[in-house]
């Protein structure tokens, strides 16, 4: 009987479907094997509640699978790794509409066929909230300013203009945190 995981070759490729058929090739290019799931399809659930007004807290559930593992992603951007929390808070949006999706793993990694999407508005202006985070910049207290400086690189090129205008008026203390923020969002647009 053949084994994929006998003899002297190794595993070449894993490849996983959306129904959650696994399938192994092996290094010696001929020999493949299926995986077919073993438990009914995973079903994913999400809701979203708005927290504040520029932040919103996800709830995530796969109701039928013990112990499931999320994997989520905000406005098509990258997927996140697997958790086991199924609460998300996202925070220091952008103003406008966002789509949250998100699918769930059980305890074989088998993912749901089809994920969840779950879509929200976050009502702000968005000059008002970068203002705000500059603001945080010159406050007394050291997470206040290190929580904006990481809010504005969420949001690079609006910040990048209002930062630079604001450094033109700011105090020293202030200039260093501006200089810090412009760096940190510099460096993040250089990443490929």
């Amino acid at each position: 009987e053949f084994s994929p995981f006998g003899g002297e070759e190794h595993l070449w490729r894993v490849d996983i479907d959306r129904a959650g058929n696994a399938w192994f090739a092996l290094s010696n290019g001929h020999d493949a094997c299926v995986i077919k799931p073993r438990e009914p399809a995973v079903d994913t659930k999400a809701t979203v509640a708005k927290e504040s007004i520029d932040s919103v807290r996800i709830t995530m559930a796969a109701p039928e699978t013990p112990e499931p593992r999320f994997v989520w992603r905000l406005d098509g951007g990258v997927w996140s790794l697997p958790q086991k929390d199924a609460e998300v808070r996202l925070a220091s949006l952008s103003g406008g509409e966002h789509s949250f999706e998100v699918f769930a793993l059980d305890k074989y990694l088998t993912p749901d066929p089809t994920s969840a999407v779950v879509t929200f508005s976050i009502d702000i202006d968005t000059g008002q909230q970068i203002a705000g985070w500059i603001e945080q910049l010159s406050s007394p207290d050291y997470d206040t300013r290190n929580s904006a400086v990481k809010a504005l690189q969420q949001q690079p090129e609006e910040a990048l203009k209002a930062l630079r205008d604001a450094r033109e008026k700011a105090s020293e203390d202030a200039k260093w945190w501006i200089d810090v923020a412009i760096q940190h969002i510099e460096r993040s647009q250089k990443k490929p």
